[in-house]
């Protein structure tokens, strides 16, 4: 990857907007920063654009221009211009971090925060240790007749979620009760799946995420052992060829080197796999994370695990995450927070078992969460649009209970976003939004 910057002769290379990728011989990334717009072009395209770009008036640039080659290079410089690629006034259309008409669709449940591993990262360990008390069935049900008509999607989580006693009624309810709706979970995978209550509620799930962040040894997730995730993979994969199933790895200094292996793994059992590097809640975190150059050190297992799907087009601009606009996190008691990763007394939102969905916090006040475009730090980054500037939640205890800019995760983050430009597939169509 060889970003194209101050070149003599191409002055549209010192705009400060824009940016030029070379990804092979006569073929470049061109992206607009400030509109979000990015695409393949050629070498010829680039030349035309910096033209453009340095004269602005068409009328000037033909008179300088043979006759002979007037009228199609006429037509080209025309609906270049009028693809206002080169514009630089921000875009009108609705943005992804408009506040109003907010509607919470994903909602993640914490049947319980008992778990039978004890992970030195784990992002709510503290939290925990210290709320213990956990509502009947009764009392999830009248939850689910709440979330009911809003959810998309509902996701069991944890601590572990497979230790809540009455998991199976709970998923019987709610398929009852949101037939529509998208049942997942995210386990540690740490159970013996041919028990009776598990098998049958294996029956309910479209989805599962596991947690695995080596398939051979134990390492941060202490309890975890390699050999039952390998017989519980295979076990689901003989008995409900129907789940959605996606891996989830968390990578640290030791087990980075690792991933390798994953994808052989992946390849094996065919199911998705998420990489992704550890988000430090404390500083112990921060001692542990992988080092960069080890984390990206090989393109095709980065690749193959970040980018699931080839970008045909930019996705749309991304300035904050969807915390309490589109998913929001319940806790054992009922509590509601924007995310799983805010357990947060003062990001309460409100109690499920006493409120109802429109009585929340947030939904019609100013967000909780900030949006790329307020964080001092990424103001001049040309990519903030791509990665919305992380997560500010996992760095929320590291920033002294302050919501902003996670420095820890910014370098990785960037270059995920380097990388998903050179995977835009689409070549320059003389549109943008």
């Amino acid at each position: 990857m060889k970003k194209i910057e101050y070149n003599p002769n191409l002055f549209i290379s010192y705009d400060p907007n824009f940016l030029i990728i070379e990804i092979a011989e006569q073929e470049y990334i061109f992206y607009n920063s400030v509109r979000h717009f990015g695409c393949r072009i050629s070498k010829l395209e680039l030349l035309l654009l910096n033209v453009l770009y340095k004269y602005e008036d068409i009328e000037y640039i033909m008179s300088n221009m043979p006759i002979g080659k007037q009228n199609n290079l006429k037509k080209t410089l025309e609906r270049l211009s009028d693809s206002q690629i080169l514009s630089t006034t921000p875009y009108t259309g609705e943005d992804y971090n408009k506040t109003k008409n907010v509607k919470l669709k994903t909602f993640y449940i914490h049947l319980t925060y008992r778990c039978n591993l004890n992970c030195s990262y784990c992002y709510n360990k503290s939290i925990r240790t210290t709320n213990v008390n956990e509502i009947s069935i009764n009392e999830w049900k009248k939850i689910i007749d709440k979330i009911a008509p809003y959810a998309s999607l509902i996701v069991l989580t944890g601590g572990e979620c497979f230790l809540y006693k009455d998991i199976l009624p709970l998923l019987e309810y709610t398929r009852e009760k949101a037939p529509n709706s998208q049942l997942s979970c995210i386990s540690n995978c740490m159970h013996d799946f041919s028990n009776e209550n598990i098998n049958q509620a294996l029956n309910y799930f479209n989805s599962i995420t596991f947690s695995c962040d080596s398939i051979s040894e134990e390492g941060e997730r202490i309890g975890f052992n390699p050999e039952l995730f390998k017989n519980n993979i295979e076990y689901i994969k003989t008995n409900f060829p129907n789940i959605n199933i996606d891996i989830s790895k968390t990578n640290t200094i030791n087990n980075v080197k690792d991933s390798a292996e994953f994808i052989t793994f992946r390849s094996k059992v065919k199911y998705g796999f998420t990489n992704i590097v550890l988000n430090p809640c404390k500083y112990s975190d921060i001692e542990i994370m992988p080092p960069i150059s080890d984390f990206f050190e090989n393109d095709a297992i980065v690749s193959e695990s970040l980018y699931k799907k080839s970008y045909s087009s930019m996705r749309g601009k991304k300035t904050r995450c969807g915390a309490a606009k589109y998913i929001c996190s319940v806790d054992p008691v009922g509590n509601v927070y924007p995310c799983q990763s805010l357990h947060f007394e003062e990001f309460i939102m409100g109690n499920l078992l006493r409120q109802d969905i429109k009585d929340l916090r947030y939904q019609d006040e100013e967000e909780c969460i900030p949006c790329v475009d307020e964080i001092p730090e990424c103001t001049k980054c040309k990519v903030k649009y791509i990665c919305g500037g992380g997560c500010f939640a996992g760095a929320y205890e590291l920033r002294n209970h302050k919501l902003g800019h996670n420095k820890w995760l910014c370098p990785y983050n960037y270059h995920i976003a380097m990388d998903t430009l050179q995977h835009i597939k689409n070549n320059h169509n003389y549109r943008t939004k």
